[in-house]
């Protein structure tokens, strides 16, 4: 095991400390990428922000490597994954374990955690397993009901936030992106088909809805009615989770947070939802569920 010691000194990281901080309160993927072999323009121990938004890649202070290395970099940062990076006299950055020991450049992507969101709407018995299990994977987790009765921090302590209101309404007002993780778990099909369609406008990077299969191709049926394209339903994960032969609350919550895992991951697990099995096959068929 090798391990770095890495000293921080105020006057030299002031700005560093604060790209970081503006990165996290702006909920930017972002990592702290450290030099732990010098490389060629920059000392061991060198230090830069990597913060992703709309306009790509930013980091503070200037990275010395070059775009390919940055891409790579920024793929590890979009990923949520940290990863130690070689980066060979020709310039290519691979993986440390593919270096094999050679006494190259190595750089440290740290991936900040709680950047990623997963967004539960409904308060019921399946959301307090899964709460207390997303925050464990340093997901920030937001919890939504229009029960000030179920909404409350009292009985979801591991919540970021609880926030209380019409479904649709707190939904539009959330910031939902390709880093946001939206679960529906609410009281009845009506709430759920409702918050599907305000979050699948948003493009979530995982939007899942728990039901039976019969129930989840009536929903996906009435929404291609509806005008949603069967390209963009193919997104939606329903039934929600990975098959587990799961049965009682805390059972589901494990096997819906595996399948955030999955996707999180990129993982080969399989899963529960007929609409993610039908995307490679083109169109989505629901007939003979």
């Amino acid at each position: 095991m090798d391990v770095a010691l890495d000293l921080w000194r105020p006057e030299e990281h002031r700005e560093l400390a604060h790209a970081l901080a503006d990165a996290t309160r702006a909920r930017r993927p972002t990592a702290l990428v450290t030099t732990i072999n010098p490389l060629d323009s920059a000392p061991a121990g060198a230090k830069s922000c990597l913060a992703l938004g709309a306009e790509g890649a930013v980091t503070t202070p200037p990275l010395p490597v070059g775009e390919k290395a940055i891409q790579t970099f920024s793929a590890s940062v979009s990923a949520g994954k940290p990863e130690l990076f070689t980066i060979s006299p020709q310039g290519e950055v691979v993986e440390d374990s593919i270096a094999r020991g050679e006494e190259w450049p190595r750089v440290f992507v740290d991936v900040q955690p709680g950047l990623q969101t997963v967004i539960i709407c409904g308060a019921g018995h399946i959301a307090q397993p899964l709460c207390e299990i997303t925050s464990m994977m340093g997901f920030r987790t937001i919890v939504v009901d229009d029960r000030w009765a179920f909404a409350s921090c009292e009985r979801f302590p591991h919540a970021t936030e609880v926030r209380v209101g019409p479904f649709v309404d707190v939904l539009e007002s959330l910031d939902i992106n390709e880093h946001t993780f939206v679960v529906v778990v609410t009281r009845g099909h009506i709430w759920d088909e409702a918050c599907v369609k305000t979050a699948l406008k948003k493009k979530p990077c995982y939007l899942g809805m728990i039901g039976s299969k019969r129930r989840a191709k009536a929903t996906l049926e009435r929404l291609v009615e509806q005008g949603f394209a069967p390209e963009a339903l193919s997104r939606i994960h329903t039934p929600m989770g990975l098959d587990i032969a799961a049965e009682t609350p805390a059972e589901i919550a494990v096997a819906i947070a595996a399948e955030i895992v999955k996707v999180r991951r990129q993982g080969p697990a399989e899963t529960l939802s007929i609409a993610a099995k039908a995307r490679p096959n083109g169109p989505l068929k629901f007939s003979g569920v």
